[in-house]
């Protein structure tokens, strides 16, 4: 299968294991994969490559959340990622625990959420659907 037919994934966690699990679900054979572990390195790939999918863990979301109506500012963190970047699905990776935000992020735009631990049928059936 060749390199342009493959779907365009950036998978985006401070987290190495993370990272590491995400890519190992989808494979190397249908998805085109990059990793990074920034937050600034999140924004300057999607500036640089096109991608059809971002799975961004909620923590990078959570970090310009300041107030007190968490809904709003995930919509507003949200809103500047989508006006600069109007095509990307974004997925939301988080811990069970959290799931509240990855649910104000849906609201707000994202495309779906997925919980840690990453399961790699469900990380694949996100993506295809």
């Amino acid at each position: 299968m060749g390199s342009q037919s493959r779907k365009t994934v950036l998978v985006a966690s401070p987290s190495h294991e993370v990272n590491k699990a995400a890519a190992k679900s989808l494979g190397d054979e249908i998805y085109q994969i990059d990793i990074v572990t920034g937050k600034d390195a999140l924004i300057e790939m999607c500036r640089r490559k096109k991608y059809e999918f971002v799975l961004v863990d909620l923590g990078f979301l959570e970090s310009d959340i300041h107030h007190d109506d968490e809904a709003e500012d995930y919509q507003d963190v949200l809103k500047g990622f989508f006006a600069e970047f109007p095509a990307i699905d974004v997925i939301v990776m988080t811990p069970s625990e959290r799931t509240r935000g990855a649910v104000y992020c849906v609201k707000a735009g994202a495309s779906d959420y997925i919980t840690y631990p990453v399961n790699p049928s469900e990380m694949r059936f996100i993506i295809d659907r």
